[in-house]
């Protein structure tokens, strides 16, 4: 009888001894979990505050426009930066008076068309008359092109103008190339933003889209000249002369420029041999250096 008293009292202390183990491990457990939330708080809590500190600074407009002004701009630089009631693009074209072909060509601006369907031949009819392409050519160089002159006079009357009119002033645009000829139009979209005449800047925003739409004809991801650089630069010129607003788009235009004519660059390098171009650069570096 004592034997099982005793083993009894064995048996009942093992248990208390059991449940005493599994609210430790009940105790641990928990304690773990609650380290392991707080632990994954406060790594999303830095993860959140790594991701806001890299967003910086963005601004909306009315009509959802997104403009990111890095991570130091100051609220007073956000006014004014978005425009207010930004014309639509379908409405601009519309005002134009322009035929669907030529829309075409200059909503697909600035890559173009790969398979254009058109000719050149479309812009023949918007082609001034010699007298007055002069003059516009005129004004571009006296009020413009002090600046920036990315095609020379010389160089436009001889390569572009000239092969327009030929000898009998008549206008033509079969012996140029659809870039040369968007540098045309924007010698005289540049050339009518300094006209006197009251309809001049209406025909400078119409040359402006036709320019946009010659320089559509041969797409820029299949061919890039000297000509091209040109006009896409004469394309920005005409952007900051005419509205002090779109500076995304100048900025844009800058880049691709500088892109197009990284790429005229290194297409003109390739097409010489190596040991030529070696050669010229170690007798540009002799003549140098000689009076050293």
């Amino acid at each position: 009888m004592a034997q099982a008293q005793r083993l009894s009292e064995q048996v009942k202390s093992l248990n208390s001894k059991v449940r005493e183990l599994e609210a430790a491990l009940s105790q641990a457990r928990s304690n773990q979990e609650t380290h392991d939330t707080q632990s994954r708080s406060e790594s999303n809590d830095d993860r959140l505050t790594a991701v806001s500190e890299a967003i910086g600074s963005l601004s909306l407009g009315v009509d959802g426009q997104a403009k990111y002004h890095g991570e130091s701009a100051g609220s007073e630089y956000f006014q004014d930066l978005l425009p207010q009631d930004e014309e639509k693009p379908y409405k601009r074209a519309a005002s134009l008076d322009l035929p669907q072909k030529i829309v075409t060509l200059m909503n697909a601006f600035p890559f173009g068309l790969k398979d254009c369907p058109y000719s050149k031949s479309i812009f023949i009819r918007y082609l001034p008359i010699k007298q007055r392409a002069v003059e516009l050519a005129s004004i571009y160089y006296d009020s413009v092109a002090w600046m920036y002159n990315p095609v020379t006079s010389e160089d436009f009357y001889t390569t572009i103008l000239a092969p327009i009119y030929g000898s009998d002033d008549y206008p033509s645009t079969d012996a140029l190339h659809s870039h040369r000829l968007a540098v045309f139009f924007m010698v005289m979209a540049n050339g009518n933003l300094y006209d006197a005449h009251s309809s001049a800047v209406a025909v400078a925003e119409q040359y402006y889209a036709l320019a946009r739409a010659a320089l559509s004809v041969d797409s820029v991801l299949v061919e890039v000249t000297c000509a091209t650089v040109q006009a896409i630069f004469l394309i920005f010129r005409f952007v900051y002369n005419s509205s002090q607003a779109d500076r995304e788009e100048r900025w844009i235009l800058t880049g691709l420029a500088t892109r197009v004519g990284q790429t005229v660059s290194s297409t003109r390098l390739n097409s010489i041999s190596l040991m030529t171009y070696i050669s010229s650069q170690i007798g540009l570096r002799e003549f140098i250096l000689s009076p050293f």
